[in-house]
């Protein structure tokens, strides 16, 4: 008898697909994956991410999930794009309803150019972050012009998923050109009776229901606290705020937090020192970032820093994560420079590899008054120079010498980049080690990657 084989590579990628039709089954039917769900994904991802193989075409963690930003150069803004359901699939688009008509509705993030890979501000040290300016990032979740939200109210409310949180809003008013909102906000959730549910770290019960269904008796961290509350009223139990959504013989719906019913208004903080702000129109209710992330504390001081590799900036509830990946490994080349002199001539000497036509060189000489390049014999090297085996070219000129972006006099006592005591990284690349001590010392070692380095960031 043959025993047959099973391959087991393919499983973990199975059960993510498997997953991602479930979500997809979600959005065809009008709902937006929870937190809750939202997290299982990502922790599912995890697991897969450490056990799917190498195969040839297999998709990668970034295309079942995430959506890839590359092509990204240091120093320059992210062209500005609004992200919908086609490229993060946990944004919600499909119809809510209201008032017994469905009506159209979809979430989006937008990115502008105030998202930027920057390597040398304070702290920095040669490192790249990604930095963020204030309204880089905004998060909408739009409804169609036919929903008239100025007939909202108490009797007619709009349900929905914001940030997958349930909000229910009982009136959208204009007030003066300022639009404000009121609504039920939280995280529905089904209590059984008897069942205890952990709510901002306090333990919420269900301990009775009324004979004629139509209320519950709740308590909040102990039997000392505990109160009846009516079926679509809410009461603030020892903190914790309870709306009773709706009640049935063993269990109820109710939506709880320290602030269930809150009216907000346009502008008005997303909670309590966040970094975002509500922003909100006739047809749409979201928030944009207030707070600019670009600054390096070591310390920890910091509330709203930048992004270093692998971390990134997530919307509140980390419903969707704005993550750096970093920069592409390049290989260098290292290039040492300092000031020499042969036969009363002066020259700076640059020690790497080099080639120029069909030779190879690990020392050169620039002469410094007209510019013209030797070899170690001193022969002239009259073609053009390349820097070992990257893209990159070596210039000379009345300027001094340039190796990309990076430009030093034949003195080695100025360049382009200044005289900080970090490592500096140019917008192509290159790496200055300590430009201080290099300017002081008259000599300048660096590294030129193979090719220019690109960053990226994923939408999760």
């Amino acid at each position: 008898m043959v025993e047959k084989k099973v391959n087991k590579a393919w499983m973990p990628i199975a059960i993510v697909l498997m997953l991602l039709c479930a979500v997809t089954v979600l959005h065809d039917l009008g709902e937006t994956p929870t937190i809750v769900e939202k997290e299982v994904i990502k922790e599912i991802i995890k697991e897969v991410n450490v056990s799917v193989p190498m195969v040839p075409e297999a998709p990668t963690v970034s295309e079942i999930i995430g959506y890839l930003i590359d092509e990204l150069f240091l120093s320059v803004g992210l062209d500005e794009e609004t992200y919908s359901d086609r490229e993060v699939i946990t944004l919600f688009d499909g119809k809510v309803k209201f008032d017994g008509d469905s009506y159209d509705a979809e979430e989006t993030i937008t990115l502008t150019d105030g998202i930027i890979l920057m390597a040398n501000e304070n702290d920095y040290e040669g490192n790249v972050y990604m930095t963020i300016l204030e309204e880089a990032v905004e998060y909408t979740m739009t409804f169609e012009n036919d929903l008239n939200t100025s007939l909202i109210d108490e009797e007619d409310t709009l349900e929905f998923n914001f940030l997958g949180e349930s909000y229910e809003v009982s009136d959208w008013n204009n007030d003066l050109g300022e639009y404000e909102v009121t609504l039920n906000k939280g995280i529905e959730q089904k209590v059984n009776l008897g069942e205890c549910v952990v709510v901002d770290g306090k333990s919420v019960c269900l301990t009775d229901i009324g004979a004629d269904g139509d209320e519950v008796y709740m308590c909040v961290d102990g039997e000392d606290n505990c109160k009846d509350i009516d079926e679509e009223k809410s009461r603030t139990i020892n903190g914790i705020e309870i709306y009773v959504d709706s009640i049935f013989n063993s269990f109820a719906h109710v939506i709880m937090g320290e602030d269930v019913e809150v009216t907000i208004e346009h502008e008005d903080e997303y909670e309590e020192d966040s970094a975002f702000e509500y922003v909100i129109t006739k047809s749409s209710i979201g928030i944009k970032l207030v707070e600019e992330h670009s600054e390096v504390d070591l310390d920890g001081d910091e509330e709203f820093q930048a992004f270093a590799k692998d971390s990134g900036l997530c919307l509140p509830n980390q419903y969707v994560c704005v993550l750096f990946n970093g920069m592409s490994e390049e290989d260098t080349e290292e290039y040492n420079l300092e000031l020499d002199e042969k036969s009363s001539v002066k020259y700076v000497r640059v020690d790497g590899n080099f080639e120029s036509g069909t030779s190879d060189y690990d020392r050169i000489y620039v002469n410094v008054l007209d510019y013209k390049v030797f070899d170690r014999d001193f022969d002239e090297i009259t073609g053009t120079i390349e820097l070992g085996d990257t893209d990159s070219k070596l210039i000379t000129n009345v300027t001094g010498l340039f190796f990309e972006d990076f430009n030093v006099n034949y003195a080695l006592d100025e360049s382009n980049i200044g005289t900080g005591d970090e490592d500096y990284l140019t917008d192509f690349g290159v790496l200055v080690i300590n430009p201080e001590d290099s300017v002081e010392d008259n000599e300048f070692n660096i590294f030129v990657p193979e090719k220019q380095l690109e960053g990226s960031i994923s939408l999760i």
